[in-house]
């Protein structure tokens, strides 16, 4: 086959287009390890062509899209089910080449399919109009106090805002907030809460000079100054950690009835209820999970995953998918329908429902968290998941 009918082939399958013959011959050829250099300039190629349309003429961002593109070809895990008699070999990437690509300044996305569940080929339906659109979420955040007083972080000027004991609650000017312990420590053990509700998120300095990271619904207790023997935190939610080190006090988080014991380190506690497992995922420096009599030691680039039935296992992790949310990111890999949409549910703040059946479809790629909705559903159209907007209730529609 000629570059020139490869590309045609690709551009069909791009458009919907492809037979069942066509679509067999593209994945025959694209599973070839033999030919990953020309599919390799097809992708390059399509990339130019995307950028040329949406008249991308700054050469950085350029720069970024081709560096996004490569971290789709070359950073993808092992793990996706393979059709029998065929062997991908270390060109596992050409799994992904025959992918639909979504490139525009905002968004880099990428989605395979379940081959097994055959193809289907779907009219494109735009999005529903939205009268108002719904933008991302942004930093937003209740502060309870400990007489049960509470502040909105996001509608107060920087500044002092409490005093807690000897400790001075401050909204600096990045719209953080900070806690600074006096010299002298307070008799009584004053708590204070920090909660997200749906499409917030905030970042806290406790006062032991710990960074915390709350995503989207998600909340954290903690002592305004800490006691001397140790310091203690409940969370819920998912909540990043930059732990101070102090090897005379220990750092401990509880999640439910798991407890986390760090010296000093970089971790991430994903707790949301109606996730299927609690995850801590450890990206620098050494952490204890126990649960019971069951406990765990990781160590960078691990996961401590604890099921609802109490099993506590430790598996290899990947670091970008886990912080992604943190650095401004959706990062998906592999990730089904359903738990990409509680992501956006928690981070745009709307109600998701089915309508029929939920598709067996998986998703890889990466989008901005500060795009609208609309966009965000715009790019996953591209997969034939198509939706309805009513207000704040999203139903993904039979596939």
């Amino acid at each position: 086959m000629s570059d020139d009918q490869l590309n045609s082939l690709f551009d069909k399958y791009l458009n919907n287009a492809c037979t069942e013959e066509e679509l067999d011959q593209l994945f025959q050829l694209l599973e070839d390890p033999g030919q990953e250099a020309r599919a390799r300039a097809m992708l390059r190629k399509q990339l130019a062509q995307n950028q040329k349309q949406k008249g991308l003429r700054d050469e950085a961002l350029k720069d970024m899209l081709d560096q996004r593109l490569k971290k789709i070809l070359y950073a993808i895990d092992d793990g996706v089910e393979e059709r029998p008699g065929r062997s991908f070999g270390r060109n596992r990437w050409l799994r992904y080449a025959a992918a639909v690509l979504v490139i525009s300044s905002a968004a880099v996305m990428f989605i395979y399919f379940d081959r097994e569940k055959g193809y289907k080929e779907t009219a494109s339906t735009p999005v529903a109009p939205i009268p108002e659109p719904i933008i991302a979420g942004g930093n937003k955040a209740i502060l309870t106090l400990a007489d049960g007083s509470t502040i909105l972080l996001d509608s107060v000027s920087e500044g002092l805002l409490a005093l807690q004991g000897n400790t001075a609650v401050t909204k600096l000017s990045n719209g953080q907030l900070s806690y600074a312990a006096g010299k002298e420590e307070s008799a009584t053990v004053l708590y204070n809460t920090m909660s997200t509700p749906r499409g917030g998120q905030y970042k806290i300095t406790l006062p032991d000079g710990t960074g915390v990271w709350l995503n989207a619904v998600s909340s954290i207790t903690y002592p305004t100054a800490f006691p001397e023997e140790e310091r203690k935190v409940s969370i819920s939610g998912e909540v990043y950690f930059e732990v101070t080190h102090n090897p005379r006090k220990p750092f401990r988080v509880e999640v439910n009835d798991m407890s986390i014991e760090v010296l000093g380190t970089h971790f991430n506690v994903n707790a949301y209820k109606d996730e299927e497992a609690i995850k801590t995922t450890l990206l620098e420096g050494s952490v204890r999970v126990t649960h019971g009599k069951e406990k765990a030691v990781i160590s960078p680039g691990k996961q401590a995953t604890l099921t609802p039935s109490g099993n506590l296992s430790v598996t290899e992790a990947n670091g970008d998918e886990v912080i992604a949310w943190k650095n401004g990111s959706f990062y998906f890999n592999r990730t089904t329908l359903p738990s990409l949409m509680r992501q956006l549910e928690r981070w745009y703040d709307v109600e998701v429902a089915y309508s029929g059946s939920i598709p067996k479809l998986k998703f890889g790629g990466e989008i901005q968290r500060n795009l609208p909705l609309a966009d965000v559903l715009e790019i996953l159209e591209k997969a034939e998941v198509h939706f309805k907007l009513e207000e704040r209730k999203l139903t993904v529609l039979p596939f």
